[in-house]
């Protein structure tokens, strides 16, 4: 399935990763760039306040009032973006894991000989029961 449409095969992965959907990434993205567009604003706005402080126009009580609710604002915003972020790079990591998945899966469905290396790579662990005789048979149950 993978050599006929590994777009769909890595779709599929990642819908079974429970991960959160390419349409998501955007949405953060585009929240993102508004969040940075209105630290930029905030940003200006304090250091208008502090020159409109500085030459006397805005009195000491107004001028904390508004510094500390725009540094708040600031600082959620900037919480804001970091989270976002750390929620796109989610998804993009998750993307990265598929795609490289299905570069091993097409990479190994060729495979001609084996060797220990590759036997590592492939098999976690190897179950072996305990043997049972039946009949004449020597059976043993191989996970």
């Amino acid at each position: 399935m993978v050599k006929q449409d590994e777009e769909r095969i890595i779709e599929a992965i990642l819908t079974m990763q429970n991960s959160e959907s390419f349409s998501y990434k955007a949405a953060y993205q585009s929240e993102i760039t508004a969040h940075k567009k209105q630290i930029g604003k905030l940003d200006l706005l304090i250091e208008n306040l502090y020159n409109d402080r500085v030459t006397g126009v805005v009195p000491e009580d107004m001028f904390r009032r508004y510094i500390q609710k725009y540094e708040q604002e600031r600082i959620d915003r900037l919480q804001s973006v970091e989270t976002l972020q750390k929620r796109v790079d989610s998804i993009k990591q998750n993307s990265d894991d598929a795609a490289t998945w299905a570069m091993l899966i097409k990479k190994y469905t060729e495979l001609e000989t084996l060797d220990s290396d590759t036997l590592l790579l492939l098999i976690e662990k190897i179950i072996v029961s305990e043997a049972q005789i039946v009949g004449k048979e020597r059976i043993c149950d191989i996970r």
